[in-house]
């Protein structure tokens, strides 16, 4: 059983009842803050928001329906164990109608979250770019130096290994640029 005062932002006190006066004023309220035009973000449960407070108001300023649900209030606290039935349920109602602004501040952190994903890939792909540009100049000038000392290396073998490095497979490229050209570049994963 919710508890109607606390939807409304009253306070349930069977000693002192809520003037009609104080449930239309904080009906006003309540209806303001919650209604569907004033929460776009979130049209569904503003409404459903909206309609627990428009329920609450239409029972708690008829008389003869607020003192049958005071009765039955009472009664449901009693039989919960609950002392101070002004503050029963009082919690969880109280979470649940004013869920708007958790709601919008969870969606501003899903935003910068999504934004903050966005630059880090962003940034990944670059070093990524830079790493394999670096790997790609390391591996020319290991190539340009590798073919600069054949000659002189050629000099210094027998002849039968000469004849024999001529037969071999060209094993020129650096390793790094022969796994780019037979698998393609890696792409950067990272997992969420």
């Amino acid at each position: 059983m919710e508890n109607l005062y606390t939807i409304l932002g009253l306070r349930f006190d069977p000693e002192r009842p809520v003037s009609e006066r104080e449930v239309a004023r904080a009906y006003r309220r309540e209806a303001l803050r919650h209604h569907p035009d004033r929460n776009p973000e979130d049209v569904m449960a503003a409404r459903e928001r909206f309609e627990r407070v428009f329920v609450a108001y239409e029972t708690l300023r008829n008389a003869v329906q607020r003192k049958e649900y005071d009765t039955q209030w009472l009664q449901w606290c009693r039989m919960r164990g609950w002392r101070d039935a002004s503050v029963a349920g009082g919690a969880l109602s109280q979470r649940e109608v004013g869920a708007a602004a958790p709601l919008k501040r969870q969606r501003r952190r899903q935003e910068i979250r999504e934004a903050l994903r966005a630059e880090l890939d962003a940034r990944e792909r670059r070093e990524w770019e830079r790493q394999r540009r670096r790997r790609a100049d390391f591996c020319r000038r290991l190539e340009a130096e590798i073919a600069r000392l054949r000659p002189t290396g050629q000099k210094l073998k027998a002849p039968d290994e000469v004849q024999s490095a001529a037969d071999a497979p060209d094993v020129r490229r650096c390793s790094a640029t022969r796994a780019v050209a037979e698998h393609g570049a890696p792409t950067p994963t990272r997992t969420p």
